[in-house]
């Protein structure tokens, strides 16, 4: 098949109104981002804990501290927030905020990338303008610039590795330039260096795209009957030393700080995971919610009207969640390589007993990687006006992007096919290099844990799919293209910034002179500015707290008595129940059910003196929980402080119970935790009387071993008439009365009310 698009620009118009076009839609969407870096909390979650913690080891203490606790995190991004974390100490800035301007400074660099390639593709400048626009104002895009993920840090990488490939291939091919051609080679291996620091699963997919890569260029120079194919074995080797070498060293830092050869250690024990997972025997109909979960819809309704619950929860099951560690027999397996060896075999072994359902479960995973524009926003969140925006019907048409990836895949996998026999040109070389980098990190990844968000470092090579796919539709032969490409365009675009800049430097000026926000005449904007900020800090709580919303089902197991029988999936989610109320202390201190709860998953946790300064911080809020004067009393007693114990289930026992009943009723934390059970009334009732009768019986031992016998004589008359009997009560009773029988009754060192 010919090829209409040439290099061949002497043709071109150069039209001043499609330059102004081109530069307003690249430079427009910044006022934007401003907008959103000032009013947007970064949600930090899940993965996002441990990346902004490890960045603030590196910052605090050093790469070699951070290596030493083990291959952790890819390093790339987390140098990223150890330079935020710096930079706020000496800026006295927040770290969160300079990573969102570290952030957006990478979109930038990746969108004036983007332009370079639409240029040199020969796009028209209307398909141009649209895709700088829309890069500028993504929901998908924004949201992993604006939060604490990775992905963000892959854009620029990934779009450089398949630049750089097409110009190398054509460089190579032609002989143009032999310092050109190593220069390219040399950014080729950068990009692809680049991109595994940021995702890991780029080491596995480098060497089968290099080798793909090798056999392309080997083919293109053995067509011409040139000497040329030493100077490409050259260049592939330059690209493999631009990526190997600084690769090699930085594995071998793992090795003399923990002993590992690797980057990360995270992919044996999740392969591990997927291949029991993926060769389960599942049934059409699980296998249709995952093809469903897989084109990202939000329609939970028609799921829970065409599936029972069994079916949608089947491949997010909590039972699936101890196959992520690895086997149980490699545990205690002290040398982790040979370790993650082991895992890595067994995986292979798993696979091969059933490898169709292994393959078609991957095949339906690999789909996810499409479907990136409407994931759901979690990485920040937005001034409520905004969210409504992006939870309205407005989202329903984020579906589109999606739809133009996947029939932009099938186009440039026909136009690959059909043009494979082509002369070497730059539009071939990026659409065959791109597609075979696509398709090998998608398969790699489709092995693993899949989700939509995975997909977003191949966010720009779909733009330029798109870009293409359109052009060929409504400008095949385009009367005009574009002639100004990002690089001629710099000046220009170094002016935006630094007038952006200097227009915050003025108004904090200003600020600063004004002495008063209230003399500022933007101090209205700026007011407007801080509480769309508080409110998006305030649903950060939200989001952070929801997300451990599995353990709030957790904890009403326990307090409900369903979980006596399944320890293990206690013991599985007692971190989670802990992080969840540790969260919330942090959001709400003056919460005093969340400082109760706290306390209870501390002591479970061993923690025993944290768990008494929680209950003690509820009292101070609210002294009538019975709760907390009950726990503290128990804690105390496995202290041996008996009269603290005395004390306390005094105080306890002046509640009265209809008390204690309306405070559980009215806190909104409780609530959350009963409408998990099925009948909460009973429960409630039966504990507090329970607990009541513990407390007795408990106080009357601390009055034993205090010697207060009057004192227990008088409980357990109390007791009886309450109707409780048992053992612990008879007993102390007649020992207490046979002791006051032989000694003179002692003084009384404590006054306890009952009831």
């Amino acid at each position: 098949m010919p090829n209409v698009i040439t290099d061949d620009r002497s043709s071109c118009p150069r039209s001043p109104g499609a330059a102004l076009l081109l530069w307003s839609c690249f430079v427009l969407p910044l006022f934007y981002w401003l907008f959103l870096i000032l009013v947007t909390a970064p949600v930090v979650i899940n993965d996002a804990v441990g990346y902004f913690a490890a960045g603030q080891q590196i910052a605090a203490q050093g790469w070699m501290a951070f290596l030493r606790g083990g291959p952790q995190r890819e390093p790339l991004f987390l140098f990223l927030i150890s330079l935020a974390v710096q930079w706020g100490a000496v800026l006295h800035a927040e770290p969160l905020f300079l990573l969102k301007l570290i952030n957006f400074s990478l979109l930038f660099f990746s969108r004036a990338l983007l332009w370079q390639i639409l240029s040199r593709l020969k796009i028209a400048v209307p398909v141009i303008a649209a895709a700088l626009l829309y890069t500028g104002i993504s929901p998908a895009i924004l949201d992993s610039a604006l939060g604490v993920w990775s992905e963000i840090a892959a854009f620029p990488f990934v779009l450089l590795a398949g630049y750089a490939a097409a110009e190398l291939y054509l460089q190579a091919t032609s002989g143009a330039s032999r310092r050109a051609a190593f220069g390219w080679a040399v950014v080729f291996g950068v990009g692809l260096l680049g991109a595994v620091g940021v995702k890991g699963i780029f080491e596995w997919v480098a060497p089968v795209f290099l080798f793909f890569y090798a056999l392309c260029l080997l083919r293109a120079v053995g067509k011409q009957r040139t000497p040329a194919v030493l100077p490409a074995l050259a260049l592939i080797l330059t690209v493999g030393a631009a990526f190997y070498a600084p690769l090699t060293v930085y594995k071998a830092l793992n090795q003399a700080a923990h002993g590992q050869f690797v980057l990360t250690n995270r992919a044996s024990t999740m392969f591990w995971g997927m291949s029991q997972v993926k060769t389960q025997d599942y049934t059409q109909r699980q296998v249709m919610v995952e093809a469903l979960q897989s084109l990202n819809l939000n329609f939970p309704q028609l799921y829970e009207r065409l599936f029972s619950a069994p079916e949608r929860e089947f491949w997010y099951d909590p039972r699936w969640a101890p196959l992520y560690g690895g086997p149980e027999d490699l545990k205690n397996v002290t040398n982790p390589q040979v370790r993650n060896r082991e895992i890595t075999r067994r995986s292979l072994r798993i696979i091969a007993g059933h490898p169709g359902r292994f393959l078609w479960m991957c095949l339906i995973d690999s789909v996810k990687m499409f479907f990136w524009e409407n994931s759901r926003v979690q990485n920040s969140a937005y001034p409520a006006e905004l969210t409504a925006v992006y939870w309205s019907a407005l989202n329903s048409w984020l579906f589109l992007p999606n739809l133009l990836t996947l029939i932009s895949f099938g186009f440039v996998l026909f136009y690959v096919g059909r043009a494979a026999r082509a002369a070497p040109n730059f539009y071939d070389a990026l659409l065959v290099f791109t597609l075979a980098l696509q398709m090998i990190f998608v398969g790699f990844y489709s092995m693993f844990w899949t989700i939509h968000r995975f997909a977003a470092p191949l966010i720009f090579v779909y733009i330029i799919w798109i870009c293409v796919l359109l052009n060929r539709l409504f400008f095949y032969r385009p009367k005009f293209a574009n002639p100004y490409s990002a690089k001629k365009g710099w000046g220009l675009a170094v002016v935006y910034v630094l007038f952006i800049a200097g227009g915050l430097w003025l108004s904090r000026l200003m600020l600063a002179q004004a002495g008063s926000p209230r003399q500022f005449p933007g101090a209205a904007l700026i007011g407007q500015l801080n509480g769309q900020k508080q409110k998006s800090q305030d649903t950060v709580k939200l989001i952070t707290l929801s997300n451990y919303t599995p353990a709030m089902d957790q904890m009403a197991k326990v307090i409900g008595n369903e979980e006596k029988q399944n320890q293990q999936l206690t013991l599985e989610y007692r971190n989670l129940r802990r992080a969840y109320y540790e969260k919330a202390v942090e959001f709400f201190p003056q919460m005093e059910d969340f400082q109760a709860l706290y306390g209870f998953c501390l002591y479970y946790d061993q923690r025993r003196q944290e768990a008494k300064q929680a209950y003690t911080a509820s009292l101070v809020l609210n002294p009538y929980l019975f709760w907390s004067y009950y726990d503290l009393a128990v804690i105390a007693f496995e202290e041996q402080d008996y009269g603290t114990v005395v004390g306390l289930l005094s105080r306890a026992m002046q509640i009265n119970p209809e008390i204690t009943v309306k405070v559980i009723n009215l806190s909104s934390i409780y609530r959350q935790i009963w409408r998990h059970l099925s009948n909460p009334g009973e429960i409630i009732a039966g504990d507090i009387e329970s607990a009541q009768k513990d407390a007795v019986r408990m106080l009357m031992l601390a009055l034993w071993h205090l010697g207060q016998y009057e004192q227990i004589v008088k409980l357990s008359a109390a007791a009886g008439q309450k109707g409780w009997q048992g053992e612990v009560f008879d007993l102390y009773k007649g020992k207490s009365a046979l002791q006051i029988q032989k000694i003179r009754p002692v003084e009384k060192k404590f006054t306890v009310k009952f009831f």
